[in-house]
């Protein structure tokens, strides 16, 4: 499987970010929340994903995107155990990764969490 992360796969669909909200399960590991649901995709992925930084949190829009750009290294490093769970079992996943960390992080911890994340992640996908 290649490691790339395509445009295709970032999630963008209003209705579905709203459901997501209202309807989503959660789960949470430090320093992110993660909000996920099954959905009816109409994609080639198995999983569609989201990355939210407050500004609240956050002030500078360098700070932000730094942390994104973290949060979808991470990701992409790390989806493949979730992807193959997800084909196999033939479902389509939504995602949203809200940061609710300090603004001083590194990538060895998101990376660490976002293994824990993901793993979490395969086991509930496993189990329906």
């Amino acid at each position: 499987m290649k490691n790339t992360l395509p445009k295709t796969e970032s999630l963008k669909s209003k209705k579905l970010i709203r459901l997501l909200f209202e309807s989503g399960k959660s789960d949470f590991t430090y320093p992110f929340k993660v909000l996920y649901q099954i959905v009816d995709l109409d994609e080639n992925h198995p999983a569609q994903y989201m990355i939210s930084v407050s500004k609240k949190r956050i002030r500078t829009a360098v700070g932000r995107n730094h942390i994104k750009r973290l949060f979808r290294e991470a990701y992409r490093t790390n989806k493949h155990p979730l992807h193959d769970v997800l084909i196999e079992k033939n479902k389509r996943l939504a995602l949203v990764f809200i940061f609710v960390g300090k603004p001083n992080i590194t990538y060895q911890l998101v990376e660490e969490k976002m293994k824990i994340a993901i793993s979490s992640l395969t086991e509930k996908m496993q189990s329906i």
